[in-house]
């Protein structure tokens, strides 16, 4: 339970990294996803919680398989 807080920072890191690394990957102020005209902050948002957690997770299970 003593590792639990440093899980939710390296989370929030992969998080920010996602969000460092698409900043400028959507041009214009809106999108169109799935017929909705969203705006690039939202899509960006939704894109940092996805490929955070997958980061997350796919470095977590690294670290756990070669840890030993």
């Amino acid at each position: 339970m003593n590792k639990l807080p440093f899980q939710i920072l390296f989370l929030i890191i992969c998080m920010t990294a996602v969000a460092y690394l698409n900043r400028n990957n959507f041009g214009g102020p809106a999108q169109k996803v799935f017929r909705f005209w969203l705006p690039k902050q939202v899509i960006i948002g939704g894109l940092c919680v996805i490929l955070g957690f997958f980061f997350w997770i796919t470095v977590n299970i690294l670290l756990w398989q070669f840890g030993k």
